[in-house]
C-alpha cells in the first residue's frame, strides 16, 4: 500500500471543512506507483472537494502492522477494497501553527 502524505486547499461548502482553507491530507492507494497514478489521485480529491494539492511524503507499507491511529487503520482498510482512500484532518493548518 503506498501512503501519500501532503496537503490541499478545501474548495467546496460543507458543515466539516471551511471553503479555501488547506488541510493535512493522508492519501492511502493500493495498487501502482505515484507517478502512474498523479491524474486518478488528482481527480479523486477534485471530486470530494480539494484542490491545491501539495505531496510532501510518500512510504510503502507491507501491511496495516505499523499503523496505530485507529482512523488511519480504517483508511488502509477502505484502500484495500476501493483502491484509493482519504484521511483529511478536521483542523487547518493555520490553526494547527
Amino acid at each position: 500500500m503506498l501512503i501519500i502524505s501532503g496537503s490541499a486547499e478545501y474548495m467546496a461548502e460543507n458543515e466539516k471543512f471551511t471553503k479555501g482553507d488547506r488541510h493535512i491530507i493522508t492519501l492511502f492507494l493500493q495498487n501502482g506507483e505515484l507517478e502512474d497514478n498523479l491524474d486518478n489521485i488528482e481527480n479523486f480529491l477534485v471530486n470530494l472537494g480539494w484542490d491545491e494539492i501539495l505531496i510532501e511524503q510518500t512510504e510503502w507499507v507491507a501491511d496495516n502492522s505499523t499503523i496505530e491511529h485507529s482512523i488511519l487503520q480504517q483508511a488502509y482498510a477502505k484502500a484495500e477494497t476501493q483502491g484509493i482512500s482519504l484521511v483529511a484532518f478536521n483542523e487547518p493548518m493555520a490553526c494547527a501553527a
